[in-house]
């Protein structure tokens, strides 16, 4: 008489394709707005990509550590491609020791053992605007290496820069 196997067939289809569009509303759930904050991460950050640069010389100002005075000079220089809101940099420097020493800049503070060029170290400082260098004057010893990070206005912390060399004055 009536044979269910067409029914089971169907009923078999129908559940697979139930449990293929759940698995992937699910999977869709958690993966969108995870992708969607790494793009908004990404965008932030990438305005500021190559905008921040360590410079050797400026006029008769270079970027040395002077091992007499225990102090770096760092000239920072800002493209004026840098198109992101700056808020703050992370200058990290690396001893020769293999140790290295993390600052934190923001505009219109002091920070212990920094300083501006021809200012006193713990002076008011000040980030770069487009398309202009600082000089900042670290007290800190055996400075072989400096990488910058940007610290953008919504506090993101963006990737560091390439590692520069810093000389002996």
């Amino acid at each position: 008489m009536f044979r269910k196997r067409g029914l089971s067939e169907v009923v078999s289809v129908v559940l697979i394709v139930v449990l293929t569009i759940g698995a992937v509303a699910l999977i869709a759930n958690f993966l969108i707005p995870f992708i969607r904050d790494q793009l908004d991460y990404s965008k932030d950050c990438y305005g500021s990509l190559g905008g921040l640069e360590v410079i050797y010389e400026l006029g008769n100002v270079k970027t040395c550590y002077d091992p007499n005075l225990g102090e770096a000079n760092i000239i920072i220089s800002r493209s004026n491609s840098f198109d992101s809101e700056l808020y703050g940099l992370v200058i990290s420097l690396m001893k020769t020791s293999g140790e290295s020493e993390r600052f934190d800049i923001y505009n219109n503070t002091i920070t212990t053992n920094v300083g501006m060029y021809q200012g006193a170290i713990g002076s008011e400082l000040e980030l770069p605007s487009p398309g202009t260098e600082k000089t900042y004057v670290f007290n800190s010893a055996d400075v072989e290496k400096v990488q910058i990070a940007v610290i953008l206005k919504n506090n993101k912390l963006c990737k560091e820069s390439q590692v520069y060399e810093v000389p002996e004055c």
